[in-house]
């Protein structure tokens, strides 16, 4: 998994990908902040380029989320890695609570730790719903 973004949110996807035992290959990008280094948290490799990023997909997986959380600025990046060829996918923490009557959540959306879902609700894709968010019956979030 790709995680858009090397720093704030994108750490809160991380760890969401660590509660689900996903770490494996994850890595981030991030073409703006010099600081930031080669890996974070010594450990996962911060791409800083286009052809890094279509190496990435091409070799080891496609899949990419989005670790920024400005809704304008989420759409133009998930146009801009699906066009390098990723697969724009949810990440979904183990630990929120989503319904099981008539939910409907949309790729790329980000449910994060303590969530809460009830039933009868449509997630739009690419939705980022944050840290211990409730949300009731009959509720389309765009």
């Amino acid at each position: 998994m790709l995680i858009v973004g090397a720093k704030g949110f994108a750490k809160e996807v991380l760890e969401v990908l660590h509660q689900n035992n996903q770490t494996q290959d994850v890595v981030f990008f991030d073409d703006l902040n010099p600081d930031i280094g080669d890996f974070l948290f010594g450990k996962f490799k911060i791409l800083k380029s286009e052809l890094e990023v279509k190496s990435y997909f091409a070799t080891v997986d496609k899949n990419f989320t989005i670790g920024i959380g400005n809704p304008i600025l989420r759409y133009k990046l998930y146009l801009q890695f699906q066009s390098w060829g990723g697969v724009f996918t949810s990440t979904i923490s183990p630990k929120a609570v989503v319904g099981f009557y008539g939910n409907k959540i949309g790729a790329g959306t980000n449910l994060m730790t303590n969530t809460v879902l009830t039933s009868d609700i449509s997630v739009a894709k690419g939705v980022l719903i944050n840290l211990s968010c409730t949300i009731g019956h009959d509720c389309t979030i765009g």
